[in-house]
């Protein structure tokens, strides 16, 4: 049974699969501004945290997507 969803996808029947979840978590990664998304959380954040912010990028979190993808099959 698809999911019922709101926002963006509202109306749309779809069938949440890893395919999906791939496609769908790279659009959203690669839209991210991510030195501004540094800039936004970098105020919240203690010292040593902030560190971890060095990395955040398109590679970072495409990696990190791979990881989960390989997990789930």
């Amino acid at each position: 049974m698809p999911l019922q969803q709101q926002g963006p996808w509202q109306g749309n029947d779809l069938t949440i699969d890893k395919s999906w979840i791939k496609n769908a978590f790279a659009e959203k990664i690669h839209s991210i501004d991510w030195e501004h998304a540094r800039t936004d959380v970098m105020p919240f954040l203690g010292k040593v945290d902030k560190q971890g912010l060095e990395v955040w990028s398109d590679d970072f979190f495409t990696k990190k997507l791979t990881t989960l993808i390989e997990y789930l099959e």
